[in-house]
Protein backbone atom coordinates (compact mmCIF):
# COMPACT_ATOMS: atom_id res chain seq x y z
CA UNK A 1 0.00 0.00 0.00
CA UNK A 2 1.28 3.41 -0.88
CA UNK A 3 0.89 6.15 1.41
CA UNK A 4 0.77 9.65 0.08
CA UNK A 5 1.90 12.56 2.08
CA UNK A 6 -0.30 15.43 2.77
CA UNK A 7 0.70 18.84 1.48
CA UNK A 8 1.90 19.94 4.94
CA UNK A 9 4.05 16.85 5.26
CA UNK A 10 5.43 17.43 1.78
CA UNK A 11 6.37 20.98 2.71
CA UNK A 12 8.05 19.80 5.93
CA UNK A 13 10.08 17.20 4.01
CA UNK A 14 11.01 19.79 1.37
CA UNK A 15 12.09 22.27 4.02
CA UNK A 16 14.10 19.56 5.81
CA UNK A 17 15.82 18.57 2.55
CA UNK A 18 16.48 22.24 1.78
CA UNK A 19 18.00 22.71 5.30
CA UNK A 20 20.19 19.64 4.85
CA UNK A 21 21.28 20.84 1.40
CA UNK A 22 22.12 24.31 2.77
CA UNK A 23 24.06 22.79 5.70
CA UNK A 24 26.03 20.56 3.31
CA UNK A 25 26.68 23.53 1.02
CA UNK A 26 27.88 25.63 3.97
CA UNK A 27 30.11 22.91 5.45
CA UNK A 28 31.42 21.70 2.09
CA UNK A 29 31.99 24.94 0.19
CA UNK A 30 31.33 28.24 1.93
CA UNK A 31 33.03 27.62 5.32
CA UNK A 32 36.29 26.34 3.76
CA UNK A 33 36.38 29.37 1.43
CA UNK A 34 35.77 31.81 4.30
CA UNK A 35 38.47 30.08 6.38
CA UNK A 36 40.90 30.13 3.44
CA UNK A 37 40.42 33.85 2.80
CA UNK A 38 40.56 34.70 6.52
CA UNK A 39 43.81 32.72 6.91
CA UNK A 40 45.24 34.40 3.84
CA UNK A 41 44.31 37.80 5.22
CA UNK A 42 45.99 37.02 8.58
CA UNK A 43 49.08 35.74 6.80
CA UNK A 44 49.24 38.86 4.62
CA UNK A 45 48.90 41.05 7.71
CA UNK A 46 51.75 39.15 9.44
CA UNK A 47 53.90 39.45 6.31
CA UNK A 48 53.19 43.19 6.07
CA UNK A 49 54.12 43.64 9.76
CA UNK A 50 57.33 41.68 9.21
CA UNK A 51 58.15 43.71 6.11
CA UNK A 52 57.47 46.94 7.97
CA UNK A 53 59.78 45.85 10.83
CA UNK A 54 62.51 44.81 8.36
CA UNK A 55 62.26 48.18 6.59
CA UNK A 56 62.61 49.97 9.93
CA UNK A 57 65.68 47.88 10.78
CA UNK A 58 67.23 48.61 7.38
CA UNK A 59 66.62 52.33 7.83
CA UNK A 60 68.36 52.13 11.23
CA UNK A 61 71.32 50.21 9.77
CA UNK A 62 73.21 53.36 8.77
CA UNK A 63 72.64 54.90 12.21
CA UNK A 64 73.79 51.67 13.88
CA UNK A 65 76.92 51.53 11.72
CA UNK A 66 77.78 55.14 12.59
CA UNK A 67 77.23 54.48 16.29
CA UNK A 68 79.45 51.39 16.18
CA UNK A 69 82.20 53.34 14.45
CA UNK A 70 82.09 56.11 17.05
CA UNK A 71 81.91 53.57 19.87
CA UNK A 72 85.36 52.26 18.99
CA UNK A 73 86.85 55.72 19.54
CA UNK A 74 84.91 56.41 22.73
CA UNK A 75 87.05 57.55 25.68
CA UNK A 76 85.37 54.89 27.82
CA UNK A 77 87.31 52.12 26.02
CA UNK A 78 90.54 53.67 27.34
CA UNK A 79 89.41 52.71 30.86
CA UNK A 80 89.78 49.00 30.04
CA UNK A 81 93.11 47.21 30.08
CA UNK A 82 94.55 47.04 26.59
CA UNK A 83 96.38 43.82 25.77
CA UNK A 84 95.64 40.53 24.08
CA UNK A 85 96.98 38.33 26.89
CA UNK A 86 94.95 37.85 30.06
CA UNK A 87 97.98 36.84 32.15
CA UNK A 88 99.63 40.20 31.38
CA UNK A 89 96.48 42.00 32.52
CA UNK A 90 96.41 40.01 35.77
CA UNK A 91 100.01 41.09 36.48
CA UNK A 92 99.19 44.70 35.54
CA UNK A 93 96.10 44.67 37.80
CA UNK A 94 98.13 43.34 40.71
CA UNK A 95 100.83 45.94 40.09
CA UNK A 96 98.19 48.69 40.00
CA UNK A 97 96.66 47.42 43.25
CA UNK A 98 100.04 47.37 44.99
CA UNK A 99 100.39 51.03 44.02
CA UNK A 100 96.86 51.81 45.24
CA UNK A 101 97.29 50.08 48.60
CA UNK A 102 100.83 51.29 49.25
CA UNK A 103 101.39 52.15 52.88
CA UNK A 104 104.32 51.72 55.26
CA UNK A 105 104.41 48.33 56.97
CA UNK A 106 101.52 47.10 54.84
CA UNK A 107 101.66 43.35 54.33
CA UNK A 108 99.66 42.68 51.17
CA UNK A 109 98.88 39.31 49.64
CA UNK A 110 97.14 38.88 46.29
CA UNK A 111 95.58 35.86 44.65
CA UNK A 112 94.45 35.87 41.03
CA UNK A 113 90.91 34.69 40.32
CA UNK A 114 90.31 32.69 37.10
CA UNK A 115 89.68 34.87 34.05
CA UNK A 116 86.06 34.96 32.79
CA UNK A 117 84.90 36.17 29.37
CA UNK A 118 81.72 38.28 29.69
CA UNK A 119 80.63 39.14 26.15
CA UNK A 120 83.02 41.67 24.62
CA UNK A 121 84.96 42.02 27.89
CA UNK A 122 87.23 39.71 29.84
CA UNK A 123 86.87 39.90 33.61
CA UNK A 124 90.18 39.93 35.49
CA UNK A 125 89.94 39.68 39.27
CA UNK A 126 92.32 39.55 42.21
CA UNK A 127 91.63 38.78 45.86
CA UNK A 128 93.55 41.12 48.14
CA UNK A 129 94.29 40.64 51.84
CA UNK A 130 95.98 43.52 53.69
CA UNK A 131 96.22 45.49 56.92
CA UNK A 132 95.64 49.24 56.98
CA UNK A 133 94.62 51.91 59.41
CA UNK A 134 91.35 53.71 58.73
CA UNK A 135 93.22 56.75 57.42
CA UNK A 136 95.31 54.62 55.07
CA UNK A 137 92.18 52.82 53.90
CA UNK A 138 90.46 56.13 53.11
CA UNK A 139 93.48 57.29 51.09
CA UNK A 140 93.72 53.94 49.29
CA UNK A 141 90.04 53.97 48.31
CA UNK A 142 90.45 57.51 46.94
CA UNK A 143 93.44 56.31 44.84
CA UNK A 144 91.38 53.33 43.64
CA UNK A 145 88.58 55.63 42.48
CA UNK A 146 90.99 57.92 40.63
CA UNK A 147 92.68 55.12 38.64
CA UNK A 148 92.70 55.49 34.87
CA UNK A 149 91.43 51.93 34.46
CA UNK A 150 87.92 50.97 35.44
CA UNK A 151 88.22 48.92 38.65
CA UNK A 152 85.29 47.52 40.60
CA UNK A 153 85.32 46.18 44.14
CA UNK A 154 82.99 43.18 44.23
CA UNK A 155 83.52 42.05 47.80
CA UNK A 156 84.91 43.92 50.76
CA UNK A 157 85.34 42.64 54.32
CA UNK A 158 86.85 44.59 57.22
CA UNK A 159 87.78 43.14 60.59
CA UNK A 160 88.50 45.63 63.32
CA UNK A 161 89.93 45.09 66.80
CA UNK A 162 87.46 44.16 69.53
CA UNK A 163 88.53 47.11 71.68
CA UNK A 164 89.74 50.54 70.68
CA UNK A 165 91.09 53.34 72.77
CA UNK A 166 89.73 56.84 72.19
CA UNK A 167 91.64 58.91 69.62
CA UNK A 168 93.46 55.88 68.19
CA UNK A 169 93.72 54.70 64.63
CA UNK A 170 93.75 50.89 64.87
CA UNK A 171 94.94 48.57 62.14
CA UNK A 172 92.13 46.88 60.22
CA UNK A 173 92.32 43.51 58.48
CA UNK A 174 90.85 43.85 55.00
CA UNK A 175 89.86 41.32 52.37
CA UNK A 176 88.57 42.44 48.98
CA UNK A 177 88.00 41.13 45.48
CA UNK A 178 88.83 43.79 42.93
CA UNK A 179 87.92 43.39 39.28
CA UNK A 180 89.30 45.00 36.15
CA UNK A 181 88.29 44.41 32.53
CA UNK A 182 90.04 44.04 29.20
CA UNK A 183 88.48 44.06 25.75
CA UNK A 184 88.11 40.47 24.54
CA UNK A 185 89.78 39.74 21.25
CA UNK A 186 87.51 38.21 18.59
CA UNK A 187 89.12 34.78 19.06
CA UNK A 188 88.81 34.87 22.85
CA UNK A 189 91.65 35.47 25.31
CA UNK A 190 95.03 33.84 25.12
Amino acid sequence: MTHTLSSIQQRCVALSLLGIALALLWLGLIDPLVTYFRHGSDERRANLNSLSRDRALVSQDADTETTLNTLGTSPRWVRFYDTQKADKVVLQLQSDLREVFKAPNNPTSMTAVPVVIEGPLTRIATKVTLSLTIDQLTESLARLRSRAQFLRMESFTIQSPDYQMADTNPTLSIQAEIVGFMVTSPGGHT
